[in-house]
């Protein structure tokens, strides 16, 4: 099994105005990023559905929210055949200050292939 950390350490300064959104990718794995509260938050991970395999979500703390459903984007450079890479989007919301985690596992049933790690430091 493979894991990947990736570090966010969040503040409790609002924005006046629209609220902030991160995009983060496997690549952000190990970075330390700094947002607001309130901050939006996409992880936007590679996958192919069509072989069964795909991301979910095993772990989420408290102080972050899933606002919708993951959802597939076909790759724009793909070919959009049957087993193509394609790009999972998860939507988060920073609710509150501390120390959180999300954890996802790319899996097809009872075959984990990855657990990718977020933890999450929100002052």
């Amino acid at each position: 099994m493979i894991t990947a950390i990736l570090v966010l350490q969040l503040t409790s300064l609002w924005l006046l105005g629209a609220a902030a959104r991160v995009v983060l990718t496997e690549k952000d794995t190990g970075k330390v990023v700094e947002v607001n509260s309130g901050t939006t938050i996409l992880l936007r991970l590679g996958a192919v559905p069509g072989t069964g395999y795909m991301w979910y979500v095993r772990e989420l703390d408290e102080g972050l929210s899933q606002v919708e459903p993951s959802r597939f984007e076909a790759n724009t450079a793909g070919t959009g055949e049957p087993g193509a890479l394609e790009t999972q989007v998860f939507k988060f919301s920073v609710r509150q200050a501390g120390e959180h985690r999300i954890r996802l596992e790319y899996a097809r049933r009872k075959d984990v292939r990855k657990e990718i790690i977020f933890n999450i430091n929100a002052r």
